[in-house]
Formats: structure tokens, C-alpha cells, sequence
């Protein structure tokens, strides 16, 4: 069971704090494991003003009719049960649709909690499809982006393009600032654009059983976060005036962080590489085990209201010696904790420099500052973190190299390599790999909780951190920036007042010796096994499908669930993210790949005696059914998200399971053994990411005018699947789909 806990967080340098909690996970098997990724297709017009950005003026997620649901959850689940399980099954899910019945009262009830919520759904997905998941931030929640390959000499080549990444970045950052970012649209709806205000100075925060996000105003920071060799810099980006820095002061900035940073230090990052739990512990003691003057006894303690604060101040004690939810009375005057004279000065310094929610240690006669809660804050208040990294060893060429880079950016490639030189908890977050190999370097820069790769190959990429945004407007800023680099564009003129990089040291004692040591083994256990292929399919690409008057998402879809059935001789739950943007702080919904029609189509293949006629027309069938279910879901007339809302509020109201979730018809139906996603981008991108369950794939694809970007990942622990043999069968589905598409035409 998790742990359940709460604490009131009063105010920290005159900022209102939020209430923190963490509950019972009362998911079933894959809720808490599916990454929120879309399938989009958008177009953006001019700036939009700050209210239809916030999304204030679009429509309110619906409840689709329970009946519906249902009906739609048997249909999507009749190719993955038996035919002799089928009349069971249906009775089950009639049973939850009673009049009166347990489905009826929980429909109800969603349908009051949406008519008193902006988003009925938007606090429960947070919290189950990322606070809540409890395995590490890399492979599995955090995915990877491939991007365009660039061509470097020497290290003032990269740091200069790495300067120039930072700068095509605070570029976009006008736009955000402004509310100005372009209103996007699909089908002609307005999308909501609140993602795009929480990707910037945002950062996850470790805590036991439920994480939190924790959310900066761009009044907070003016600084990024530069990571060399494990070392932590704050780097200013704005001069005195608050003038953006030039590209070239940005560059010399790089350079003296490279300079001053020879040698590798403690591979601190490396501990947000683990568990959640686990991270979350050690957190609270890298941060409490570090302070200067004389050691308290250890109590923990949360936030300090007020300055000067009288005996109105509680601090409120956690865990340690002092029993759970006891008040320490701060005293007026200069009395401080425990009597010591100027105490809750010293305190004070230390609770500005905490995040929000996390521990402290109560201090006794303390003096000095808390050196690595101070560095952890400045990391999590930063605009994003750019990481210089040292570089990987492989010089392969090809789909081999792409494979090789697509690992870097999901996970760094182990504690030998650069997986200790991230922070997976921040949001952005840039990364540039600098090794000096005689004459020439590789570097490598990846953005947000997510960072931008550049090797001395060229390899470029970012990773992400999923919780503030899903992959669309993370793709919009990449793009921005990207162009931004490719662009021409006149430097800025120099910032007055620039600040050299300030180091932000960590104190590492035995005790988180011993955890980085734990950590690095933990992650380096979980790379060796994942298997991750990324790879360029030339035959054709999206151009062709269209001239088909096929989807290409659609098309992709349906020959995924060919190659499956071909590897695994049956069909299998499929998971893609449709987009709930067209309503109010929408996140998505599931797109449900594996129908009837897909299915009809997998056997019409494998049957030597179904026509090519047949065959296309089976496919046409497929594709057009998978269409329909897809603007179904962006309509807000999906099911899981649906059917999660009813599970929880039966969690919440203290009521018996019901039967429907406890069923094959909705467990293996939501079993998703292929967890995939369409990132469509302006350049020639790949994301990546971990299969989310233990026997599935991971499967990402970006469509090209004409080639298409495929990513494949599995875990090699499990003997039933490979990506390698699925990266076979996807090329061999999609190559047969075309021939049969061409041989109609010719015969036509």
C-alpha cells in the first residue's frame, strides 16, 4: 500500500504553496504505466490572446453516455477474447450498465464532479499517469528525440551551435512570456495552449508515493543550469538589464563552465535515474545531511510561513523523533526554535531555498546554508538544464548509429557514460556531450527533462520529461529552436552586467555515496535491458499513403497490428493517444488500434485464397474504421479515460471493485502489449521510449513526405518478444501494403 500522508504548506517568500497528498494507487495493471502521447496533426495561426491560450474560452470535457462505453469497450475487446468467453463477458458489462446498478450511481457521479470542475479528468490522469508511477523517470516515462544530424570540426564548433540552440530557446521564451505563442488548431477547433506556459522553469519533485510538479514564473529565474562532467553550474542568460545574452557571450559562457570543469565530479544526477521512492528518500537526505553549525536532532519539517512570522508561524513536523503532526511554535521576538537567539533567521535563509513540499531539518544554534538543497533548487527553478556531455564510444553508421543515438537520448547510456550527467526530474533541459579527441570533440545537447544532444558526428536530440506537456508543443519548441539554428538570424547586441557561471556544489557524504553507487546500478541494469532499434524506413512515405486517399497515422496503425499478428499469430490491446486538446486543459484520451476491421484485415493477408480485391478492401475497411474511432476519442467520446473515472471514484467512495474492472474484458483489453505514437515534426525526427509493459513494445514513427522514422523498443528479459524481429515484420507489413496498393493500381 502506498503511503498516505498531507501536509499544509504555508507560504515561502510571500508565494502562496499548494496542498500536497499522496493516496492509495488504485489502478489496474497499465493505468499508471501508459505515457501521454498524441496523435496530432495541427495548424497554428497567429498569436492567440492570453485567454484562449489559457483555455478559458473552450468547451468542457464531456462525459460520453455510459451506455456507449460499454458498448464501444465489448467491440474493441472481441478480438482479444475467445469466442467462448464472449457471452460471459457481455453479461459482465451489462450488468455495470443496469439502471440503478453500480455502473449508473458511478456515472452519476462523474457526470456531478464534471459539472463542478473546469476538467474532470485533469488532476486524476496527473496524478495515475505520471505522479503516481513509482518506476524511474528514463525509458519509462521520459522519451527521447532523434533530431537532424549536424556536422562539427572541433569543440568551438559545438559549444558555438549549443550557444546558438540556448538562443533559438529564449527566443521562443518571448512568446511564452508574451502569451503570444501561435494558436494552434485541428479540424479547424481552437486547441487548448496551457501546455506550453508549464514546459519552461518547471521540474518533478520526488516524494514517497506521489510526486509533484513544481512550477517557477519566469520572474524567478534567469538563469539556466549547465552540467559538465557531472558538475552543476548556474549559468545567467540575461544581463543586469535583463537583456537576452549575444549568442557569442553565450558561447564564452559554455566555455569557461568546459574550462572550470576539467575533471569528472560525484555522479550526483544519477540518483534521479532511479526508482521514484527510492529517490525520493535519498532526496530528503542529500538535502537535510548537509547543513553548516550543529546538527539537530533531525527532525523533519515543511515550510515557514511569513518573515519576521510571530507565534502565528507552526512549523509542521513530518517524520523523526517528533511525533507525525506535531507543531513546533515559533516564538516572537528573536526566541527561535529551542531557544537559540537569531534561530529563525538562519531557518528562514534555508526554507527560501527549499522546494516547495520538501523536507528540511530543524536546526539547533544552525548557522551557514544548505548547500545541496540550495543547488537543487536553483536546478529546479532554472529555465531548463543544458548538459555538455562526454561522448559515447560507438562509431557505428547507419540504422546502427540512429539506435546508438536514439539510446543516448532516452536514457544517457549508463553510469560508464552520461546518465549521471542529466537531472530526469527537470522539465527542459539541454545537453551537449564535449570530449577532445586530439584535434576534434563529440558533444552532445539535449533540451527539457528533456536535453538536446550534438555529437562531434552531429547527433542531435532532446529529452523530455513527461508531466508538464505531451509531445506536441514540446515539438513546436524543438522546431522553433531548430529552425532558429538553421536560420541566418543577427546576433544580439552584448548584455551589460553578465555574471561568470557560478558552481553549485554538492556535499556527498558516505550515506549518498552508498545511494549513487545503488542508483547506478539500478539504471544500468534497466539500459541492459531494454531494447531499443530506431530506424529509417525508405521505401515510401506519408506522400504516397495520402495519394492513396488513405490516413498515414491510420495506415501506419493498422499494418502495426499486420506485423503483430505475423510475429505473435493473434492480435493484441493496442494504445495510441488521441488529443482531448479541443477541450479545456485536455490532455488525451486512448485511440484503441485493435478493432474487428483490423483484425479482418490481418486474416485477409495471411489467407492465400482472399483477392487482392478483397484484400484492399479489408484494408480500406481497417483504416477507415481506425479513423472514425480516432475523432471519436478527439471528440472526447473515448473509453478509458471514461472507464478510469468511474474505477477511481468506486476507490474513492469507499466501494467494492466492481466486477467490470476486475474482468478480462476490460483488464486484458487495457494490456497494452504495443504502447505507441504518432510525433509528426517539421524536420526529420524520432521519438523513442520504453515498451510500458514487460512482454509489449514501445512503437514510435514520425511520417516523412517520403520515408518514415520508426522506433522499436522491448525488454530483453522477456523471451516472447524482440525488437529486432518486430522491426522485420513492421518493414515487411508496410512493403506488402504498398505492393498491394501498386499492383491494384497496375491492374486498374
Amino acid at each position: 500500500m502506498w503511503l498516505r500522508y498531507s501536509v499544509n504548506l504555508a507560504k515561502t517568500a510571500g508565494k502562496p504553496l499548494q496542498r500536497w497528498s499522496a493516496r492509495q494507487n488504485v489502478t489496474s495493471t497499465g493505468d499508471a504505466l501508459i505515457l501521454s502521447r498524441h496523435v496530432w496533426s495541427l495548424k497554428r495561426s497567429s498569436p492567440c490572446e492570453e485567454s484562449s491560450s489559457e483555455g478559458d474560452s473552450l468547451p468542457h470535457l464531456p462525459v460520453p453516455p455510459l451506455q456507449q462505453t460499454l458498448d464501444k469497450l465489448m467491440l474493441s475487446a472481441t478480438p482479444l477474447i475467445a469466442s467462448s468467453q464472449l457471452s460471459a463477458s457481455k453479461q459482465v458489462v451489462e450488468r455495470f450498465g443496469e439502471c440503478g446498478g453500480i455502473g449508473d450511481k458511478l456515472q452519476h457521479l462523474l457526470e456531478e464532479k464534471a459539472n463542478k470542475t473546469v476538467n474532470w479528468l485533469e488532476d486524476w490522469w496527473l496524478n495515475v499517469a505520471y505522479l503516481d508511477y513509482r518506476k524511474c523517470v528514463p525509458i519509462n516515462v521520459s522519451p527521447g528525440v532523434v533530431l537532424p544530424e549536424q556536422s562539427f570540426t572541433d569543440q568551438q564548433q559545438q559549444l558555438r551551435f549549443a550557444a546558438k540552440l540556448i538562443a533559438g530557446l529564449l527566443d521562443y521564451k518571448v512568446l511564452i512570456d508574451g502569451h503570444n505563442v501561435p494558436q494552434e488548431y485541428m479540424g479547424g477547433q481552437p486547441l487548448c495552449m496551457t501546455q506550453y506556459y508549464k514546459i519552461l522553469s518547471s521540474c518533478r519533485v520526488p516524494l514517497p508515493g506521489r510526486d509533484a510538479v513544481r512550477q517557477f514564473s519566469s520572474d524567478d529565474a534567469k538563469h539556466i543550469v549547465v552540467i559538465h562532467n557531472n558538475h552543476f553550474f548556474s549559468v545567467d542568460v540575461y544581463g543586469k538589464n535583463g537583456e537576452q545574452l549575444s549568442q557569442d557571450q553565450l558561447y564564452q559562457q559554455l566555455r569557461s563552465v568546459v574550462e572550470r570543469s576539467p575533471t569528472l565530479a560525484p555522479p550526483v544526477g544519477i540518483l534521479t535515474a532511479n526508482e521514484r521512492d527510492t529517490w525520493a528518500e535519498v532526496s530528503k537526505v542529500l538535502q537535510a545531511g548537509c547543513w553548516g553549525g550543529h546538527q539537530g536532532v533531525g527532525e523533519d519539517i515543511r515550510v515557514l510561513e511569513g518573515e519576521h512570522q510571530g507565534v502565528e508561524g507552526d512549523i509542521r513536523v513530518l517524520a523523526g523523533h517528533q511525533g507525525v503532526g506535531e507543531d513546533i511554535r515559533v516564538l516572537a521576538g528573536h526566541q527561535g526554535v529551542g531557544g537559540t537567539s537569531g534561530c529563525w533567521r538562519n531557518i528562514r535563509v534555508l526554507a527560501e531555498h527549499q522546494g516547495v513540499g520538501e523536507d528540511i531539518r530543524v536546526l539547533r544554534g544552525a548557522s551557514g546554508y544548505p548547500t545541496n538543497g540550495k543547488t537543487i533548487a536553483e536546478i529546479q527553478k532554472s529555465i531548463f538544464v543544458l548538459n555538455l556531455d562526454r561522448a559515447m564510444p560507438e562509431t557505428k553508421t547507419g540504422d546502427e548509429r540512429y539506435s546508438v543515438m536514439a539510446a543516448q537520448m532516452n536514457h544517457g547510456g549508463g553510469s560508464a557514460h552520461n546518465s549521471a550527467n542529466r537531472w530526469f526530474d527537470k522539465t527542459l533541459q539541454e545537453w551537449t556531450e564535449v570530449v577532445v579527441w586530439s584535434v576534434c570533440c563529440r558533444s552532445g545537447l539535449r533540451l527539457w527533462s528533456g536535453q538536446f544532444v550534438v555529437g562531434v558526428d552531429g547527433a542531435v536530440g532532446i529529452t523530455y520529461e513527461h508531466c508538464a506537456a505531451e509531445g506536441p508543443p514540446v515539438i513546436a519548441i524543438v522546431d522553433h529552436t531548430f529552425t532558429y539554428c538553421q536560420s541566418k538570424v543577427q546576433d544580439k547586441k552584448p548584455a551589460a552586467g553578465v555574471q561568470e557561471p557560478t558552481q553549485l556544489p554538492f556535499k556527498v557524504t558516505p550515506e549518498i555515496d552508498l545511494a549513487i553507487k545503488q542508483a547506478a546500478g539500478f539504471i544500468d541494469k534497466e539500459i541492459s535491458d531494454i531494447e531499443l532499434i530506431a530506424f529509417k524506413f525508405m521505401p515510401f512515405g506519408k506522400e504516397f499513403i495520402k495519394s492513396q486517399k488513405l490516413s498515414p497515422d491510420a495506415f501506419v496503425q493498422v499494418n502495426l497490428q499486420l506485423a503483430y499478428y505475423r510475429l505473435h499469430g493473434k492480435p493484441t490491446a493496442t494504445y495510441e493517444s488521441g488529443s482531448l486538446r479541443k477541450y479545456v486543459h485536455g490532455r488525451t484520451d486512448t485511440i484503441r488500434s485493435c478493432s474487428i476491421d483490423s483484425h479482418n484485415y490481418c486474416l485477409a493477408m495471411q489467407d492465400k485464397n482472399v483477392s487482392a480485391a478483397d484484400k484492399i478492401k479489408a484494408l480500406r475497411s481497417a483504416v477507415a474504421a481506425h479513423s472514425k474511432y480516432t475523432r471519436e476519442v478527439t471528440n472526447g467520446q473515448g473509453i478509458d479515460r471514461h472507464l478510469l473515472g468511474l474505477k477511481l471514484l468506486a476507490s474513492e467512495n469507499k466501494m467494492a471493485t466492481p466486477e467490470l474492472f476486475q474482468h478480462p474484458v476490460y483488464t486484458d483489453s487495457g494490456y497494452w502489449k504495443l504502447s505507441t505514437s504518432q510525433v509528426p515534426s517539421k524536420h526529420d525526427s524520432l521519438l523513442c521510449f520504453g515498451a510500458v509493459v514487460n512482454d509489449g513494445y514501445g512503437f514510435c514513427y514520425n511520417p516523412m513526405a517520403d520515408h518514415m522514422n520508426f522506433s522499436v523498443s522491448a525488454w530483453r528479459s522477456c523471451s516472447e518478444t524482440s525488437a529486432a524481429r518486430f522491426e522485420e515484420s513492421i518493414t515487411t507489413a508496410l512493403t506488402d501494403a504498398q505492393q498491394l496498393l501498386l499492383s491494384n493500381r497496375s491492374q486498374g
